[in-house]
Protein backbone atom coordinates (compact mmCIF):
# COMPACT_ATOMS: atom_id res chain seq x y z
CA UNK A 1 0.00 0.00 0.00
CA UNK A 2 1.24 3.48 -0.88
CA UNK A 3 -0.07 6.61 0.86
CA UNK A 4 0.79 10.06 -0.49
CA UNK A 5 0.34 13.09 1.73
CA UNK A 6 0.43 16.37 -0.12
CA UNK A 7 1.07 19.54 1.83
CA UNK A 8 -0.34 22.92 1.02
CA UNK A 9 2.48 24.93 -0.50
CA UNK A 10 0.94 28.30 0.20
CA UNK A 11 -2.20 30.16 1.20
CA UNK A 12 -4.78 31.50 -1.24
CA UNK A 13 -3.95 34.86 -2.81
CA UNK A 14 -6.68 37.47 -3.22
CA UNK A 15 -6.81 39.17 -6.60
CA UNK A 16 -7.21 42.88 -7.35
CA UNK A 17 -6.48 44.15 -3.84
CA UNK A 18 -7.36 46.35 -2.08
CA UNK A 19 -11.10 45.74 -2.05
CA UNK A 20 -13.01 48.92 -1.40
CA UNK A 21 -16.63 49.83 -1.86
CA UNK A 22 -19.04 52.42 -0.54
CA UNK A 23 -22.59 51.54 0.38
CA UNK A 24 -25.29 53.77 1.82
CA UNK A 25 -27.51 53.17 4.83
CA UNK A 26 -30.45 52.50 2.51
CA UNK A 27 -28.70 49.68 0.63
CA UNK A 28 -31.16 46.80 0.19
CA UNK A 29 -30.75 43.79 2.50
CA UNK A 30 -29.80 40.75 0.40
CA UNK A 31 -28.19 42.77 -2.38
CA UNK A 32 -24.67 42.17 -3.64
CA UNK A 33 -22.05 44.45 -2.06
CA UNK A 34 -18.79 43.15 -3.57
CA UNK A 35 -17.29 40.04 -5.14
CA UNK A 36 -13.88 38.86 -3.98
CA UNK A 37 -11.66 36.49 -5.90
CA UNK A 38 -8.86 34.34 -4.55
CA UNK A 39 -6.59 31.83 -6.26
CA UNK A 40 -4.81 28.88 -4.65
CA UNK A 41 -2.57 27.26 -7.24
CA UNK A 42 -1.97 24.06 -5.27
CA UNK A 43 -5.54 23.55 -4.08
CA UNK A 44 -6.87 20.03 -4.63
CA UNK A 45 -10.50 20.88 -3.83
CA UNK A 46 -12.75 23.91 -3.62
CA UNK A 47 -11.84 27.28 -2.19
CA UNK A 48 -14.15 28.20 0.71
CA UNK A 49 -14.74 31.82 1.74
CA UNK A 50 -15.70 33.00 5.23
CA UNK A 51 -16.49 36.42 6.66
CA UNK A 52 -14.82 37.25 9.96
CA UNK A 53 -14.15 40.56 11.62
CA UNK A 54 -15.01 42.91 14.42
CA UNK A 55 -18.59 43.26 15.59
CA UNK A 56 -20.93 44.30 14.01
CA UNK A 57 -19.39 43.44 10.61
CA UNK A 58 -20.12 39.67 10.69
CA UNK A 59 -23.77 40.38 11.44
CA UNK A 60 -24.07 42.89 8.59
CA UNK A 61 -22.43 41.02 5.73
CA UNK A 62 -22.61 37.45 4.51
CA UNK A 63 -21.74 35.28 1.56
CA UNK A 64 -24.22 34.35 -1.16
CA UNK A 65 -22.61 30.89 -0.91
CA UNK A 66 -19.35 29.74 0.67
CA UNK A 67 -17.61 29.05 -2.66
CA UNK A 68 -18.45 32.23 -4.58
CA UNK A 69 -16.76 35.11 -2.76
CA UNK A 70 -19.93 37.15 -3.40
CA UNK A 71 -20.56 39.35 -0.36
CA UNK A 72 -24.09 40.53 0.34
CA UNK A 73 -25.75 42.75 2.89
CA UNK A 74 -27.52 40.58 5.48
CA UNK A 75 -28.81 43.25 7.83
CA UNK A 76 -30.10 46.81 7.74
CA UNK A 77 -27.37 49.49 7.92
CA UNK A 78 -29.58 52.20 9.41
CA UNK A 79 -28.16 53.39 12.73
CA UNK A 80 -31.51 53.13 14.53
CA UNK A 81 -31.83 49.45 13.59
CA UNK A 82 -28.23 48.73 14.68
CA UNK A 83 -28.83 50.39 18.06
CA UNK A 84 -31.93 48.25 18.59
CA UNK A 85 -29.87 45.06 18.08
CA UNK A 86 -27.30 45.90 20.77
Amino acid sequence: MLINIERDQGPPVFQNLPYETTITHDHTVGSLVKTTTAVDNDLQGELVYEIIGDIPAPSLFGLKDKNSGRISLTNNLRLDSLDAER
